[in-house]
């Protein structure tokens, strides 16, 4: 949790873009890649988790069990599905869209909500080709009415293959130089070695993969969602003449370290920038900070959901209803806004949502006297869509999430609660989107008074109209007229 000591977010960024600036660290290459954009994204992570003592690198190791698990799964079959990929001739594809792990149900089918609805759109007009990430038991060829390439064996041969790769002494002493650079500029201890070792070799070896798979297929567009691990895929689009689109999957803000980057960024020729970004709205153009061609197209899976949740719920117009979205950051003030409301609004009733990881023994974390008021009803399942709660609720109160976001697509009056990473959120503040509190009294003066935003009639430009329609519109045009 943010303390008095810790340097704001946006302060941090600034120091550590002086930093890659003032050390001319896009310009230099290591094994004929400019390896600084390869993991930079990975080391300002680490630098903000341990400004603010997050414990990130507990949390990663229970991820090696899984990848264990996983090789044992990695039987002969996979190896030889993996070298047919590689071996066997390959049609020409116009596009290539490269998924990521974010799935939910569409159709009755357990899909990526970002791409599933695009894939359905454009395949009536392109030959799509789509790299699915998902674990090795999942059956995608029969979810996806498109071609496929499982993509998760080729991930962990690359991981194997990572182990490989070696640097020079001069490279190493290039690493722990910038380590202490870091140390004495920023004041964080860094192992710069570290990072090339998991984060730029991968990449290195996923660069290969990539160009392979891109090389056989020929497209002229590859689409992904950039989560600041996409520069090997990104760098390989790019030596063959693809244009990489990049869509919005989550909020972005002036904070937002993927997006974030030196004013004169344009004369190192970064390949490992996006050409294009898909964005949900006019509203997020400035927080790219980045020399990337800002394309308004709208958030197809938001749509999808609250047409189906229209359907299935009647309109309310008497609903008494705010939801929580919890963080286990905030959560102790989290717990004290709750049990306030309760208690002031005792005809309202609050649903409090939890995150997945803190499901299981949140019981013991919290005070009692937040268990037994009983108009706080703590969701600790997946019974009912966080769309399905939003359809049901007049109000909302967080912290820094992408729900929020979509929450008011939703009209639900919106409160940041100023704790945390809330700095993100400003934005959506100064526009009039939301209100900024730090009690419950804040919070229960704005009801009882029925004072909402001014501008959450404006909510198109947050998240566009006809999605499908604008991103089939837009690739049309890419497509046939090029990179412009």
């Amino acid at each position: 949790m943010t303390t008095k000591e810790n340097a704001a977010p946006s302060e941090l960024i600034s120091k550590f873009i002086a930093f890659e600036t003032q050390n001319n660290l896009f310009g230099i290459e290591i094994k004929g890649h400019k390896f600084w954009d390869y993991i930079r994204y990975t080391v300002l992570s680490e630098i903000f988790f341990r400004e603010y003592s997050f414990e990130w690198r507990a949390r990663d190791k229970g991820r090696y069990f899984y990848y264990f698990k996983e090789l044992f799964v990695f039987t002969l079959s996979s190896v030889k599905n993996l070298f047919r990929t590689l071996t066997k001739k390959h049609k020409k594809h116009d596009i290539v869209v490269v998924g990521y792990d974010r799935t939910n149900y569409i159709d009755n089918k357990l899909v990526n909500i970002s791409f599933y609805p695009i894939i359905q759109r454009l395949k009536k007009n392109y030959k799509v080709l789509y790299v699915d990430p998902c674990p090795l038991d999942y059956d995608a060829k029969s979810a996806y009415e498109c071609d496929i390439i499982k993509s998760r064996e080729h991930y962990i041969y690359d991981k194997l293959r990572s182990k490989l790769v070696t640097y020079s002494k001069n490279e190493i002493n290039l690493f722990n130089d910038l380590s202490k650079q870091i140390k004495e500029k920023i004041g964080i201890d860094i192992d710069i070695y570290s990072t090339v070792k998991t984060v730029f070799s991968l990449q290195l070896i996923k660069y290969k993969r990539f160009r392979s798979i891109l090389k056989a297929h020929k497209p002229s567009l590859v689409i992904y969602a950039d989560d600041g691990h996409q520069r090997g895929l990104i760098d390989a689009a790019h030596s063959l003449g693809s244009t990489a689109i990049d869509f919005q999957h989550s909020q972005v803000s002036d904070v937002h370290y993927v997006y974030c980057y030196p004013k004169d960024i344009k004369k190192y020729d970064l390949t490992t920038l996006s050409d294009y970004v898909f964005t949900f709205g006019e509203y997020w153009h400035d927080k790219f900070r980045m020399p990337i061609k800002k394309v308004p197209v709208g958030f197809p899976y938001l749509n999808l959901k609250k047409a189906e949740v229209s359907e299935k719920y009647q309109s309310s117009d008497n609903k008494k209803n705010i939801i929580i979205i919890s963080d286990h950051v905030s959560m102790p003030k989290y717990s004290e806004i709750a049990i306030g409301l309760a208690k002031q609004l005792p005809d309202h009733n609050i649903f409090y949502k939890l995150r997945s990881e803190d499901c299981s023994d949140w019981q013991n974390r919290y005070p009692e006297e937040f268990t037994t008021l009983p108009n706080i009803e703590v969701i600790d399942n997946n019974d009912k869509t966080l769309y399905e709660y939003f359809f049901e609720c007049s109000y909302q109160i967080g912290v820094n999430s992408t729900a929020l976001y979509e929450g008011l697509a939703f009209n639900l009056t919106t409160f940041i609660l100023k704790d945390g990473w809330y700095e993100g959120m400003i934005p959506l503040i100064n526009n009039d989107y939301a209100f900024l509190i730090e009690t419950a009294d804040d919070i229960v003066n704005k009801i009882k008074g029925n004072i909402k935003p001014n501008n959450l009639s404006n909510i198109d430009k947050v998240f566009m109209k006809n999605s499908l329609t604008n991103i089939e519109n837009e690739i049309t045009h890419i497509y046939n007229n090029g990179l412009q």
